[in-house]
C-alpha cells in the first residue's frame, strides 16, 4: 500500500477542517494497517499504536456515534494488550468494543468471530 501518501493526505484534510472525523478514523486505520504488517519486534510500534489511539480518541470525540470508531478503537487497544500484557490496555478496549456494541448491536457478531477477540478466550 501507499501507506506515508495516504497519511499525507490525511494530515492536510485534518489541517484543512480539524472538525471532521472521517480523516481522522482513516489515518488511525492507515497507522493499524502499518502496525498489522510489522515485524513482532519492530520499535517504532508503540509509537505508533500511541498515534493510531489519538487518532481513533479524536474520531470519538468528534462523533461519538459513529460505532465503528470504538469498535477499532478496541481492536487497537486489545492489540496492544497481546504485545504488553498490560491490563490497562485490555480494560480500555473491552470498554470500547462495548461502547461499539451499544451502538451497533451487530458489530457483536463480529467481535465473536474477530480474529483478535478469539485470541483472548
Amino acid at each position: 500500500g501507499h501507506y506515508p501518501q495516504a497519511l499525507k493526505c490525511y494530515d492536510e484534510a485534518i489541517k484543512i477542517d480539524k472538525g471532521f472525523f472521517l480523516p481522522w478514523l482513516n489515518k488511525g486505520n492507515t497507522l493499524r494497517k502499518i502496525l498489522n504488517n510489522l515485524g513482532e519486534s519492530a520499535s517504532s510500534k508503540l509509537k505508533l499504536y500511541d498515534e493510531a489511539e489519538i487518532c481513533y480518541n479524536n474520531t470519538i470525540k468528534l462523533n461519538s456515534h459513529f460505532a465503528y470508531s470504538h469498535y477499532y478503537l478496541a481492536i487497537l487497544k486489545i492489540k496492544r494488550y497481546l504485545i504488553e500484557n498490560n491490563d490497562k490496555h485490555k480494560k480500555e478496549g473491552f470498554q470500547a468494543l462495548m461502547n461499539a456494541i451499544k451502538l451497533q448491536p451487530q458489530l457483536k457478531n463480529a467481535a465473536k468471530s474477530s480474529e483478535i477477540f478469539i485470541k483472548l478466550r
